[in-house]
C-alpha cells in the first residue's frame, strides 16, 4: 500500500549557459542577464544578438530592434494576459527556466517530465517518470528526482541515466560536481557526482525532509517537523530559521521564505549570515510558492500571487488571482511563471501560467 503524502514544491538555484550566448541566474538573480557575444565574425558581416537576449542600443539584433533592453522587446509587458503555458496535470511541481523553456513535472504515478516553450505552445513530455517530484538543471542536462531513483537526461530526453536509487526522492539541487537531494522515506539528505558514481550519505535525520536549495557554497533544507537548517561542511545541521517553512528563495544577501505558523501566513526574510527574522508580507491563507529577482519578492497562495518590495514588503499588489494554490515560482526578467492547482485532493487540474511580472 502506497504511503500517503503531500509532497510540496521548491524553488532551486542554479546556473545555466543557454545558447553559448548568455548566462541566467535563476531562483535568486533571475532578473539578471549578461549576454557574451560568441561565434566567428569576418570583416564583411558582424555578429547579432537573437531574440529575447538583453542588449544594448548599439547592439545589433538580428531579427529585430533593441527594445528596453532586450531583442524584439520583453516576452512580457505590464498588462499583458496570463498565458497558459501547460494544463491537465495531475500536481505540477518542480517547476525550473532557462532561456527558452520552462521544466516541470506532473508528480502522478503515471508522471512525467514536461518542457513547454516560454512563448506558448503545446507541452512536450520529456520523459514519463512514476512519482517524479523536483528537478534541477545545468545547461544540458536535467536531473530528476522519483519516488525511487535519481535521474539525469538531456533537455530533449535522451541519454536517460540513473544515477542513484533512494528512498523517496524530494527536492533536489546541484552542489558543485554533485547532485543533492532530500530523501524523505530515508529521512536524510544525500549525494551523487553528476556523471555517475557512488552516492553518499550526508546527514541523517530525525525527520523527513523535503525542501532543498543550495546557493553557492551554502545548502538549505526544510521538512516535516524541521524547520529550516543549514547543511555545514563538517556534516552537521545548523538551525536557520525556528518556523514552518514552507518554500524559500535566495539571493547575495537574504534569505526569503513563506511560513504557516499556526493562524499566521507569511512572507520573511532573514540576513544569510544570520540575524534578526523580518515579517513583509501577511494574509489569511495558506501561502507556499516564493521567487526573489532584483528588486521585488512574489509569493505564491490559496488565492492570488502577490508581487511587494523585497527590502520591506510594500507596495504590495495581486498580479494573479485566481482559487488555486500557486506552488511554485520562478522568474525572468520579464516574467514571472508558476504552478497552479486547486487546493486539496483535486486531479488533473494542475497548470503553468506565465504572469507579466
Amino acid at each position: 500500500m502506497r504511503r500517503s503524502r503531500a509532497p510540496l514544491s521548491l524553488a532551486l538555484v542554479v546556473v545555466v549557459a543557454a545558447c553559448g550566448r548568455s548566462l541566467l541566474m535563476a531562483g535568486d538573480r533571475e532578473g539578471e542577464v549578461t549576454t557574451t557575444v560568441t561565434g566567428t565574425s569576418s570583416s564583411s558581416s558582424s555578429m547579432c544578438l537573437p531574440d529575447n537576449m538583453a542588449c544594448a542600443p548599439s547592439d545589433s539584433c538580428c531579427d529585430s530592434e533593441c527594445v528596453n533592453g532586450v531583442c524584439g522587446g520583453p516576452r512580457c509587458l505590464p498588462g499583458d494576459a496570463p498565458l497558459v503555458l501547460a494544463q491537465g496535470l495531475v500536481w505540477p511541481l518542480g517547476l525550473v527556466s532557462d532561456d527558452d523553456d520552462v521544466y516541470f513535472v506532473s508528480y502522478d504515478e503515471a508522471g512525467a517530465v514536461y518542457r513547454a516553450s516560454k512563448d506558448g505552445g503545446p507541452q512536450e513530455v520529456v520523459s514519463e517518470e512514476s512519482w517524479p517530484h523536483d528537478i534541477a538543471f545545468d545547461e544540458e542536462y536535467l536531473y530528476v528526482t522519483t519516488e525511487s531513483q535519481v535521474v539525469k537526461l538531456r533537455k530533449d530526453g535522451s541519454q536517460r541515466t540513473v544515477l542513484a536509487n533512494t528512498a523517496g526522492g524530494a527536492g533536489v539541487a546541484l552542489r558543485g560536481d554533485a547532485v543533492v537531494w532530500a530523501e524523505y522515506f530515508g529521512m536524510s539528505i544525500r549525494s551523487v557526482p553528476r556523471n555517475g558514481g557512488s552516492s553518499s550519505l550526508l546527514i541523517p535525520l530525525p525527520s523527513s525532509p523535503f525542501r532543498l536549495r543550495v546557493y553557492h557554497d551554502r545548502t538549505y533544507f526544510t521538512g516535516v517537523g524541521l524547520q529550516l537548517y543549514e547543511l555545514l561542511d563538517d556534516g552537521q545541521a545548523q538551525l536557520v530559521m525556528d518556523y514552518d517553512v514552507r518554500n524559500l528563495a535566495v539571493d547575495d544577501n537574504y534569505l526569503y521564505v513563506s511560513v504557516n505558523q499556526q493562524s499566521e501566513h507569511l512572507a520573511m526574510r532573514q540576513p544569510l549570515g544570520g540575524g534578526a527574522v523580518q515579517p513583509l508580507f501577511a494574509t489569511n491563507v495558506y501561502v507556499e510558492g516564493v521567487a526573489v529577482d532584483k528588486a521585488a519578492l512574489y509569493l505564491g497562495a490559496n488565492d492570488a500571487v502577490y508581487r511587494m518590495d523585497k527590502t520591506d514588503g510594500l507596495n504590495g499588489a495581486v498580479i494573479y488571482s485566481e482559487p488555486m494554490l500557486a506552488g511554485t515560482l520562478t522568474v525572468d526578467d520579464s516574467c514571472l511563471y508558476v504552478t497552479v492547482r486547486a487546493p486539496g485532493p483535486a486531479h488533473g487540474d494542475g497548470r503553468v501560467v506565465r504572469l507579466p511580472k
